[in-house]
């Protein structure tokens, strides 16, 4: 388990490191945020590195704190908790920040408002954007 756990990390850092790469206004309202980053780490997880972990989009909407946030859920086998990443943590090259979101949003993110959006319409809206 530890190699292979080794191994789904650097997937997720290689995953990062494309995805700042590659990214841009792939959903065309003008802006880069939070939703292409999230769409690129997504469609490139998928293309390259699915054997190494189970990837799904994420939102969290917290009321308290103004957070209204997609992001990626990501886990490296069905029976382990899921890990929540910001795919913009590599921006502008900056490879030293963790990628975790509570490391990320430290005072705006709370997981208690993760919603996992699994469901097939959720995707499928998102996903024809990127054709």
């Amino acid at each position: 388990e530890p190699q292979y756990k080794e191994a789904y990390r650097k997937a997720i850092y290689d995953c990062l490191l494309a995805t700042s790469k590659y990214i841009c206004d792939v959903n065309n309202d003008g802006d880069i945020n939070c939703q292409d980053w999230t769409l690129v780490f997504y469609k490139l997880w998928k293309q390259n590195y699915s054997s190494k972990g189970i990837v799904e989009m994420a939102l969290n909407v917290n009321p308290n704190t103004g957070m209204n946030h997609m992001f990626i859920a990501i886990k490296y086998a069905p029976i382990c908790d899921w890990e929540f990443i910001e795919p913009q943590a590599f921006e502008n090259g900056n490879c030293n920040r963790s990628y975790f979101m509570e490391d990320y949003w430290p005072k705006k993110y709370n997981p208690f408002f993760n919603e996992i959006k699994t469901d097939y319409l959720y995707k499928n809206y998102f996903l024809n954007k990127l054709k």
